[in-house]
């Protein structure tokens, strides 16, 4: 009877031993995982940074370029302006000149 309680405290703790093992590897390839997951989070953290500086870098650089195309487009308006006004100044000379021309005729 001691023989057979031997053999079975024996079986539990060769099962209990096995568990143990098995949990240890568990933490194991868990604590691996933690690792990578933290390389993971690293690596997106600095990718993330980076792409954050290339967007202000990109909107100080649009910024700019808008700025340039609102001078251009007023420096367009204006030169249209005095374009129309000179056109206007030569249709009224042109008219004055036909006037004075039929006036001779």
């Amino acid at each position: 009877a001691k023989e057979s309680q031997f053999q079975l405290l024996a079986a539990i703790n060769d099962e209990s031993n096995r568990e143990i093992e098995s949990i240890a590897l568990q933490r194991q390839l868990l604590k691996k995982q933690v690792c990578d997951l933290k390389e993971q989070l690293d690596e997106a953290e600095e990718t993330n940074a980076r792409e954050k500086v290339a967007c202000v870098e990109n909107e100080r650089v649009l910024s700019e370029d808008l700025e340039d195309m609102r001078e251009t487009t007023e420096s367009i308006v204006k030169e249209k302006t005095q374009l129309q006004e000179s056109l206007e100044l030569a249709q009224s000379q042109l008219s004055e000149y036909e006037t004075r021309m039929e006036r001779e005729a």
